[in-house]
């Protein structure tokens, strides 16, 4: 898929099926780039029901769902520095970014922060700010 990410990694664990957002490969290439470690990639694409069997967030008639279902999100780790401070790191690089007007993580739609790993996603708010969360 890209230099530093294979098919095997994004795709359903469960169906083997694969639909990629462009823009994440992007954005987890320089998430790899900023750290000069790997990422490892615990989930990406979802079908529906590998989805549900996971607990992520259901699709309905009003709700879009996961965005791992459309290939717009991943759940990575590393295995350099906490998982705390690599969520934190990729905060402060985000701030940073936008300060100084650059276009380092540009594609960072949201970011959340879990215990073994952090999510990252490339789905934009209406607003344009970075969603965030923490389970």
């Amino acid at each position: 898929i890209s230099q530093h990410f294979t098919r095997s990694e994004l795709e359903c664990p469960c169906c083997h099926s694969l639909l990629v957002d462009g823009r994440l490969v992007s954005l987890l290439e320089e998430i790899r780039g900023i750290f000069n470690t790997p990422i490892y990639v615990n989930s990406c694409f979802r079908c529906e029901k590998h989805n549900e069997e996971v607990g992520g967030v259901k699709q309905t008639e009003t709700e879009s769902g996961s965005a791992h279902l459309y290939g717009r999100a991943a759940d990575i780790r590393q295995d350099k520095i906490s998982n705390k401070r690599f969520h934190d790191e990729i905060l402060m690089r985000y701030i940073a970014a936008r300060n100084n007007k650059t276009n380092e993580l540009e594609l960072l739609g949201g970011l959340g922060e879990y215990d073994n790993f952090i999510h990252v996603d490339v789905v934009r708010a209406a607003d344009n700010h970075l969603r965030m969360w923490k389970k």
